[in-house]
């Protein structure tokens, strides 16, 4: 037969009351970690479900489609963009140009105007000589 232990009086009964505290105290920290994982659990489960909701919403398709259907939108409007920008620099550029021309033409016409004037003053100027010189004849 083997041992026991027989506590004799409240020092003996002291081990046993020991013993049974680290028990209760065990199981209770093992059930409130189980109730806090178990909380922590619905947390996750809570927020998992929101992010569901936003992906999954009422949507026909896939969220990575779209997000890669947009990317490829982005990516074809700056390339669409980038050529837009460079055709308004070849349009400034043509302006530019035309810009010149005009200026040149504009001077070339100041000249052709002045030499007019002048051929304006030459011609009265002959007039009146020529006129000046019929009445001298006529006299």
């Amino acid at each position: 037969m083997s041992p026991s232990y027989e506590p004799s009086g409240w020092f003996g009964l002291a081990g046993y009351i020991v013993i049974g505290v680290v028990v209760v105290l065990v199981a209770a920290i093992g059930g409130w970690s189980t109730l806090r994982g178990s909380k922590a659990l619905r947390q996750v489960s809570g927020d998992v479900g929101a992010v569901r909701s936003q992906v999954e919403n009422d949507h026909d398709s896939n969220m990575r489609d779209d997000l890669d259907r947009a990317i490829r939108l982005m990516e074809s409007n700056a390339a669409t963009t980038k050529l837009i920008s460079e055709q308004i620099g070849e349009v400034h550029r043509h302006l530019t140009a035309h810009g010149r021309d005009i200026g040149g033409l504009r001077t070339e016409i100041g000249g052709l105007r002045g030499e007019l004037r002048d051929e304006r003053d030459d011609r009265r100027e002959d007039r009146r000589e020529l006129e000046r010189l019929i009445d001298e004849i006529g006299k």
